[in-house]
């Protein structure tokens, strides 16, 4: 009876996880995953893998983020051929295999109901889970992947070690998921100490020390590639900026944040990118009180399943509220948490159903939840119908391709979520690369490229082709241009506006973009050169047009009396964003002070990298009289 029982519940969980790919085959064709640059990186990974330039280990132009994905998918591409629908599938299976293992993680924790629960919340999911798996950007899908096998390990080494059989196997598992999680994301690593933590309380280490050995070398063999790589290459994994963290207060304002907005986009209440509603911070907030209060109760009874669940959960929420990077509209830092409020959520509704006065609470329960995964779901907006713009290219491209090859283009200057894109579905035909002193550049070689070429392009979108347009107009100069899929394509540039892109690596602005208004400078009266202080400034953008990323803060030092440019000070502000017409950035920099001591004024001005300074392209600067001693 109980294999056939075993039989049932496992085909069962086969038809779920294939309920589920078609579910997320399904948001994939109705165009309702977006593609982007990201995802495109990869794709170009797996194709250069390919084509024999190297292994990388980690994703392009990062430090983190192991390249298994990418590995993978060169062996998809060698036999489907490389497109974004070779990658989603590759996805698909890999979230289909995450749904099957929460699913035997929660039955080894609880019981087949709850695990038949587990696997139909990742079925039929909120929008946000197929949202991050299904494009996962190199390590979002394969981080859910892990979590969900430390958990199913952790269970199955509890179940030997109460058995009183060897645990050799399972420890040494254990610790190759635990490291090849280090290698693989950012994301995991907090759910293999959690998990590790909860193994000691729940198991204990054991007597033996061969089991030890075994977790300790199954983590080396697993996070070798991390440590090879770093190694060779200074341990620049921990000295990556994209994971520097916040400071106390500012990482309880984060977790505030992450209640208050990434709890309802989490939830299904809205939709990612967007700020939550009164009616959606409620939903949010109750759907993680009842489970908070479900988790306590059952910890009370010594629930070692829910205490796993439990402990692993709160160890991403404490994770994900450090970086400083951290946007809580789309808390990707938070994916791998579906993995363990499945379970948890399972575990609730069959507890509330096994209690007759409770069953209609238990299935109120479920079709609430039912009711909001499906609403979050069909709201989700359609890629084609979203216009690029700096910041965003999801529709398809195939209008600008082919515009890109009539015309003979095949060297691009745009923005980094149209470079990546354009080179992988032309399949580097076109090579793109975006400016990197606007945006972030991941390949150098395709700039490289791009800076060789005699005569590259320009594409742009709508927001940022207003602008050109206004500096062609300003400056007297012109450019052939022709529209397509949302974009502008400049060709014939004129030869200073090639020398700005390849030297500057930003985009020209109009002369009258270089208008600031100076709302507070302060610096110290009276500088000792061996403690200067520093210099605290705040401006606005007086301008119609948006500053970009390669706009920042300097200052000079010209001595009394005198005349001219001075001496630049050896200090740039950056303030980390694009400024808008009207918007106001905060700057500190550290004052270093001239080669010698005397009355100078400071020159506070504000400079395009590698174009000019303000005050020089109409501008002006904010002069501070200060004594250096």
């Amino acid at each position: 009876m109980r294999r056939e029982s075993d039989r049932l519940v496992g085909a069962a969980l086969v038809l779920i996880a294939a309920a589920f790919a078609l579910s997320a085959g399904f948001l994939v064709v109705a165009d309702r995953i977006p593609p982007s640059a990201d995802q495109a990186i990869v794709g170009l990974m797996a194709r250069h893998i390919l084509q024999g330039k190297g292994h990388p280990v980690f994703y392009y132009g990062a430090t983190y983020g192991g390249t298994f994905e990418a590995h993978l998918l060169a062996v998809v591409f060698a036999i489907f051929g490389s497109s974004f629908a070779a990658l989603r599938g590759l996805l698909v299976l890999f979230s289909a295999a995450t749904v099957g293992i929460v699913a035997t993680a929660t039955r080894k924790a609880f019981s087949a109901v709850p695990a038949l629960l587990a696997a139909l919340y990742l079925c039929c999911p909120p929008f946000f889970f197929p949202y991050k798996v299904l494009t996962s950007d190199g390590h979002y899908a394969s981080a859910c992947l892990v979590t969900a096998a430390l958990l199913l390990v952790a269970l199955w080494d509890r179940e030997r070690a109460v058995a009183g059989r060897s645990r050799v196997v399972s420890l040494g598992l254990l610790g190759f998921a635990g490291g090849f999680g280090l290698w693989v994301s950012p994301v995991t690593p907090p759910a293999f100490l959690a998990v590790v933590l909860w193994v000691l309380l729940a198991s204990g280490p054991g007597r033996r020390p061969v089991p030890l050995l075994a977790a300790g070398a199954g983590f080396a063999a697993g996070s070798f590639p991390w440590w090879f790589w770093n190694a060779r290459h200074g341990w620049a994994s921990l000295k990556a900026p994209e994971l520097s963290t916040v400071s106390v207060d500012r990482y309880l304002v984060n977790l505030v944040a992450l209640v208050r907005e990434s709890l309802p986009i989490l939830v299904g209440a809205t939709a990612p990118h967007r700020v939550a509603g009164a009616a959606a911070v409620v939903i949010g907030g109750a759907f993680g009180a009842v489970l908070a209060v479900f988790g306590v109760s059952r910890l009370l009874r010594r629930d070692p399943g829910v205490a796993l669940f439990s402990l692993v959960s709160l160890a991403l929420v404490a994770a994900a509220a450090l970086p400083a990077r951290l946007d809580p509209r789309e808390p990707r830092f938070l994916v791998a948490l579906y993995v363990t409020v499945a379970p948890l959520l399972g575990a609730l509704l069959h507890e509330l159903w096994s209690r007759p006065g409770l069953r209609a609470v238990a299935v109120g329960a479920g079709a609430a939840v039912l009711i909001l995964d499906v609403s979050s779901l069909a709201a989700a907006p359609r890629c084609g119908s979203l216009a690029p713009s700096r910041g965003r290219c999801v529709a398809p491209l195939g209008d600008l391709l082919a515009a890109l090859d009539h015309a003979g283009v095949r060297h691009v200057w745009t923005t980094y979520w149209a470079a990546y894109r354009i080179s992988f579905e032309s399949r580097e035909r076109v090579v793109a690369t975006p400016l990197a002193s606007d945006q972030m550049l991941r390949y150098p070689p395709y700039q490289a490229a791009v800076q060789a070429a005699v005569h590259p392009a320009l594409v742009l979108p709508a927001d940022l082709a207003s602008s050109f347009d206004a500096y062609l107009r300003e400056t007297g100069c012109s450019a052939s241009r022709v529209d397509a899929s949302g974009y502008s394509i400049y060709r014939e540039l004129p030869s200073e506006t090639v020398a700005v892109l390849s030297r500057a690596l930003s985009l020209p602005m109009p002369p009258s973009a270089y208008r600031v208004d100076w709302e507070r400078v302060r610096v110290p009266d009276v500088v000792d050169r061996s403690s200067p202080g520093r210099l605290e400034a705040t401006y606005r953008n007086a301008s119609a047009w948006t500053w970009t990323n390669a706009v920042h803060l300097g200052a000079h030092w010209v001595r009394d009396g005198e005349t001219g440019r001075g001496v630049e000070m050896a200090a740039r502000g950056y303030p980390g964003r694009e400024l808008p017409p009207g918007a106001a950035a905060r700057v500190v920099v550290p004052l270093v002070p001239p080669p010698g001591p005397g009355r100078y004024v400071l020159q506070v001005g504000l400079v395009h990298e590698g174009v000019d300074w303000f005050r020089d392209l109409g501008g002006v600067d904010y002069p501070v009289a200060i004594e250096v001693r």
